[in-house]
């Protein structure tokens, strides 16, 4: 797939893997940040300060899953830089988990209406505690999952520039944009995600 350039973004990707199966387990955000500032230096700190994030709420996961590695890519070009944190490598989730394939869904908004200023954000292996009535999410789940977002906000924030959470866009095959993140919850009915299995 050709390389989409999309304006004052970077791409967030916390990874982590399956502790059974050893299949990654990616989470994918992006992050608006000015093209000027997308330098090695200042990605290196947006990993940094996101990988510290996600190690303080890495019990939101289930027994399931093992850290591995918080990257920040920029996408100003193919080859802009691109920066790796390992504060979270062999960090573990909590607690059993529930059956393969269930997850929190977490929706993220921005100022502006339509499925084009909308995202998602999958969070799996969820933990068996935070399912209830067999196909809902506990309040207290939804509570921590929205913590979650809110803590790597708060990272993005502290950043200099100070940077946030958007929803990337894309609108040609070379070119794209992107709205802020300025609200998130998670959903009450547990959602599924599929997953192509390794090799195949």
């Amino acid at each position: 797939m050709p390389f989409v350039h999309i304006l004052d973004t970077a791409k967030l990707e916390i990874v982590g893997h399956s502790t059974t199966t050893l299949q990654p387990v990616v989470n994918v955000l992006h992050v608006g940040i000015a093209e000027v500032d997308q330098t090695q230096v200042k990605m290196q700190a947006m990993a940094d300060a996101v990988g510290a994030a996600v190690l303080a709420d890495v019990t939101q996961w289930s027994n399931e899953w093992t850290g591995d590695f918080v990257r920040c890519t920029g996408l100003k070009t193919a080859t802009a830089p691109q920066a790796t944190n390992f504060a979270i490598a062999g960090a573990l989730g909590t607690g059993a988990s529930a059956p393969i394939n269930a997850c929190a869904l977490i929706k993220l908004t921005t100022a502006l209406r339509g499925r084009a200023y909308r995202g998602r954000v999958f969070m799996s292996p969820l933990k068996a505690s935070y399912v209830s009535n067999g196909s809902n999410i506990t309040s207290g789940a939804r509570a921590t999952f929205d913590v979650f977002i809110n803590d790597i906000q708060a990272a993005l924030a502290g950043l200099t520039p100070p940077s946030t959470l958007c929803i990337a866009r894309r609108t040609g095959p070379a070119f794209g944009g992107s709205e802020d993140v300025t609200g998130w919850s998670t959903e009450l009915e547990m959602a599924s995600q599929r997953r192509r299995l390794v090799g195949r």
